[in-house]
């Protein structure tokens, strides 16, 4: 049940609709309610008795098992609550939105733990906003009278007796991981949007564990959407986990999965480390050795993973020509760019080369580094068994480049990675030599890698309404601001100008 024209798109999903006279009046087939949503515009609020009517309506329908979910400015959240707890609900729990609500990408409890981890791990922050958040939940109290004041923030109301927020998740973990005893749930949502996983972060309790530590994550999809479609990541990490830890990285390993309802969760194991972009931004002179270390690890994972695979007309198909058709009406001179690649890359029908396995989606925010040197690699579904040689490498580089300046500008990144007189193509024009000379591919391989890597990224970013969240940057007075809305097809775009 969602009340007030204030919800988030993210919330709504398929609505029955009852009349205003079956709400009023409820038959016994009124069904009882398990998410109840009360969020309100202000003009909706300032209509008499809207609030106390709506409260009343949505505590009478609520089943045992029930939640409402109240999305109120904070002078009314006193008044709301109170007339719940009236009813004999009991507040659950509070939740922070980020960035926003209409834009919500992280959902955080209000407590320091939560907060500490999703500013130093999650969320891209101008440093002095994450110190000044941090500070503020270090007095005591401080995290209830923030989730009383500030903005984006939602209560969780229950029934006395229903189970808490997560205890169906909480109560999994903890079946498999006896030792883990989580106390906050933190739940991300991707970039994608429908088209990506449902991600929720386990925290530990700090009587068992040092403060804020992850002791598991769990993924699963959009309901709407992909209610019963199988998980890609616990698949591929099942396949491609394996030759990953042998070259030398970190990578989750799924250790328990639950059907809730019609919905398929998986929970794997935590990893450890900072995201590589915390590393770069803070200082742009690590670039040298995180490309070392990411480069050392492509160069084993492609060498273990390296299989002959003969390129036909059917792999050029799906993997260039039908990306270049999609994008044909964003890109200048479409079919002059379709006409050469199929001029340029036909000649390569019929011909062996060493395909390796890839991840897909090397951002620095799915490479984490670890004290000693090593990496930890995560968000794995979008990864592949089988795709063209250098593809993540054109891709990680580029990002790693990206990340130093704060996601600034893509094509600049790409361009200080690519192009001859770039800051670091010296760098990265020695490892991508050292990976080709491994895997014993042509410099028309190459260009091919180059061509399918920034079409297939270029595509899946038209795809969506939004571009991804590593694109918001830090301006020099601190505050966040949108990169160009499609910078994977700026870079291609650019590509095509230069393709000579």
């Amino acid at each position: 049940m969602i009340m007030g024209s204030n919800c988030p798109l993210s919330l709504w999903s398929e609505p029955q609709t009852f009349s205003v006279q079956e709400i009023a009046r409820p038959t016994k087939n009124f069904p009882q309610i398990d998410l109840s949503v009360v969020a309100p515009t202000l003009s909706e609020l300032r209509q008499s008795g809207w609030l106390a009517r709506t409260l009343h309506i949505q505590s009478t329908y609520l089943a045992p098992d029930g939640l409402i979910y109240l999305l109120l400015p904070p002078a009314w959240r006193y008044l709301a609550i109170r007339q719940l707890k009236g009813a004999g609900l009991v507040l659950d729990s509070t939740y922070w939105h980020l960035p926003h609500i209409q834009s919500s990408r992280y959902l955080v409890p209000m407590s320091k733990t939560a907060a500490d981890y999703a500013l130093q791990k999650l969320i891209m922050l101008a440093p002095w906003k994450r110190l000044l958040l941090s500070a503020t939940l270090q007095v005591p109290g401080s995290d209830r009278t923030f989730g009383w004041l500030v903005p984006s923030v939602a209560f969780v109301v229950r029934q006395p007796n229903a189970a808490k927020l997560f205890t169906w998740l909480t109560a999994a973990g903890a079946e498999a991981l006896p030792d883990a005893h989580v106390s906050h749930v933190i739940l991300t949502t991707s970039w994608r949007k429908n088209h990506g996983a449902v991600t929720l972060h386990g925290l530990a309790a700090k009587a068992a564990h040092s403060q804020g530590q992850l002791v598991w994550v769990a993924k699963t999809r959009s309901a709407q959407l992909y209610g019963e479609r199988h998980l890609a990541e616990e698949e591929r990490l099942a396949v491609l986990g394996a030759t990953a830890r042998q070259a030398g990285a970190h990578v989750p390993q799924p250790f328990a999965s639950l059907q809730v309802g019609n919905q398929r969760v998986f929970l794997e194991t935590a990893q450890d480390g900072v995201p590589l972009v915390t590393t770069l931004r803070a200082r742009p002179s690590n670039f040298a050795r995180v490309i070392d270390s990411i480069g050392t690890w492509l160069l084993n994972w492609n060498c273990l993973s390296a299989h002959s695979t003969v390129i036909d007309s059917t792999f050029l198909e799906k993997g260039i020509w039908q990306p270049a058709t999609l994008l044909s009406q964003s890109l200048g001179q479409p079919q002059a760019y379709l006409k050469w690649l199929q001029e340029r890359f036909s000649k390569l029908i019929g011909t062996t080369v060493p395909f390796v396995a890839a991840h897909n989606d090397l951002t620095m925010w799915n490479v984490l580094g670890h004290q000693q040197g090593q990496l930890s690699i995560v968000d794995w579904e979008e990864a592949t068994s089988s795709s063209l040689p250098l593809m993540d490498v054109f891709y990680v580089f580029t990002d790693a480049a990206a990340a130093t300046d704060n996601y600034a500008n893509r094509l600049h990144a790409y361009q200080s990675c690519f192009a001859p007189n770039g800051k670091y193509f010296d760098l990265v024009a020695q490892w991508q030599e050292r990976i080709q000379k491994a895997l014993g591919i042509s410099d028309e391989v190459v260009l091919l890698s180059s061509h399918a890597c920034w079409l297939h990224h270029a595509a899946n970013e038209s795809s969506v309404s939004e571009s991804p969240v590593s694109d918001l940057r830090v301006n020099k007075s601190g505050s966040e601001e949108s990169s160009p809305a499609k910078p994977f097809l700026e870079i291609l775009q650019w590509i095509i100008e230069h393709r000579t």
